[in-house]
């Protein structure tokens, strides 16, 4: 890894949360965990907004508290916009019966395909990962890719709900696993893995490619 970035993580949630650290100042990836742990987390660094890897509130469960006691925006693709905002689409009720809380375009700064997000000296790219959702993305800084739940160890997202497309998530797993450096993959549930171990290895990518 290279030494300049630093990665916590924490699974005591619906899925993993990440907090993306240069120097000091951070990112917080997916806030699905109580608000005590990312705070815990973040310690004393300076919070630049939250990322969401796509509209599901399994990955989003403490989103709202987040962004008021960072008072910063979240990151994301248009389309989760449209699913955070619906309690159907984000699949909320399927996890809490909690009131659904909206977002304003003004709390929101959207992500497109090949945008590079600043955090000090480095940049993180956005790389538009649909199929398992339509607003799928994946984040990349030097040899780290955050992949939410388009690619895990040994594994994919599943394919089966509003928005999402088997031939698309194909195509998205094959455009990460045909980069050449060995990144660290991040995902967004379960364990580290990486981009050369998922190629030789993934069983979803050795039937598709």
């Amino acid at each position: 890894m290279n030494n300049d970035i630093n990665v916590k993580v924490s699974s005591f949630g619906f899925a993993n949360t990440y907090v993306l650290a240069v120097e000091d100042e951070c990112f917080i990836i997916d806030p699905a965990v109580e608000l005590k742990e990312i705070i815990r987390m973040v310690d004393n660094k300076k919070v630049l907004g939250v990322i969401l890897t796509h509209g599901h509130y399994d990955h989003f469960v403490n989103l709202f508290e987040t962004l008021s006691h960072y008072n910063t925006k979240v990151y994301m693709q248009r389309d989760a916009f449209i699913k955070v905002n619906d309690a159907n689409l984000s699949y909320q009720f399927a996890f809490t019966k909690k009131p659904v809380q909206t977002l304003s375009p003004e709390d929101t700064i959207f992500l497109h395909d090949g945008m590079s997000v600043p955090l000090k000296s480095k940049k993180i790219k956005v790389i538009q990962t649909p199929g398992h959702t339509s607003c799928s993305i994946s984040l990349r800084i030097d040899n780290i890719l955050f992949t939410g739940d388009t690619l895990f160890r040994l594994g994919i997202g599943r394919y089966d709900l509003a928005t999402a497309n088997q031939y698309k998530l194909s195509e998205s797993i094959k455009k990460l696993l045909s980069i050449k450096d060995d990144c660290i993959v991040y995902p967004g549930h379960d364990e580290a893995t990486s981009v050369h171990f998922e190629a030789k290895n993934n069983p979803f990518y050795l039937k598709i490619k």
